[in-house]
């Protein structure tokens, strides 16, 4: 009687038939619109930044049947926390102008000071501070500078990497922009730098000669950046109308050629870090 028992639930089960198996639910496909939707997310949750900025100039300026040549290298370590607000860079930069080689290493302490963002930058090796008060208050500071705010103004012009690449050994996702003047001084504005290029210079900029082809590598996991790369052309027309806007009649002639201009932002982490402070001697300015 079990065996017939057995036989009948065997049978009754063939009928019946199996389940078939389910496959897991699919993502939807990656897109540009997407994935900056999860850069804001993702960066939204990490306060902290720290990383590297290198950048690699070749200058040819001529006048009056003269041609010099000069190089700078620049290699600046960051780190930038938003909840308290604070910054610090470590700008080691380096040219080479008529065979001669210099090196200056300049220190910036960023941090809010009665509701203001203020730097104090120091050369190395002199007791010289200089203090600048930014044109921007604490809100708005976080509002513009946080979150990768910048990437929603130029979606559309954003292009994404049919498949991901490594990096270092890490699968990113890869961005391509190439962004214009003022898409590049939207970007600026939106990080918080371009107030503080003003305030150092006193100068006014003019983006409109500029095209910069941009590539951002984000990680595929956690969606952080981990890596920009920036090729700046057009700083040539740049620069030469920022002499003629400083020195005028006596810049007639000259010209002002930037052949090669690059600038990358890499080794970025998201892990808290302590943030130097500014020395006693520089709260004293």
């Amino acid at each position: 009687r079990l065996l017939i028992f057995v036989l009948l639930l065997g049978l009754l089960l063939t009928a019946c038939g199996t389940p078939e198996p389910t496959e897991p639910p699919t993502e939807p496909p990656m897109t540009a619109e997407r994935l900056v939707q999860e850069v804001m997310t993702a960066t939204a949750e990490k306060p902290m930044t720290s990383g590297t900025v290198d950048m690699e100039m070749a200058v040819t300026i001529a006048a009056e049947g003269v041609t010099m040549e000069m190089g700078m290298n620049m290699t600046c370590v960051t780190m930038t926390s938003l909840e308290p607000y604070a910054g610090y860079a470590e700008m080691t930069m380096t040219m080479d102008m008529l065979g001669e080689q210099t090196t200056q290493i300049t220190r910036q302490y960023q941090m809010e000071q009665d509701g203001s963002i203020v730097s104090y930058m120091n050369v190395d090796g002199t007791n010289t501070w200089d203090k600048i008060v930014l044109d921007m208050d604490m809100d708005q500071l976080m509002q513009e500078s946080q979150n990768y705010n910048y990437l929603t103004q130029t979606v559309d012009a954003l292009q994404l990497d049919e498949s991901t690449q490594l990096l270092d050994g890490q699968e990113v996702y890869v961005l391509r922009i190439d962004l214009q003047g003022a898409q590049m001084q939207e970007a600026l504005q939106s990080m918080g730098m371009l107030q503080e290029l003003l305030a150092d210079t006193g100068m006014e900029f003019d983006f409109s000669a500029l095209t910069v082809p941009t590539v951002y590598y984000i990680d595929a996991g956690t969606y952080l950046p981990v890596r920009m790369e920036m090729d700046i052309q057009g700083m040539g027309e740049m620069m030469s109308g920022m002499l003629g806007s400083m020195i005028g009649e006596e810049t007639a002639g000259m010209q002002v050629d930037i052949p090669s201009f690059k600038a990358s932002y890499s080794k970025m982490t998201y892990d808290p870090v302590e943030i130097p402070t500014v020395p006693a001697e520089g709260k004293l300015k």
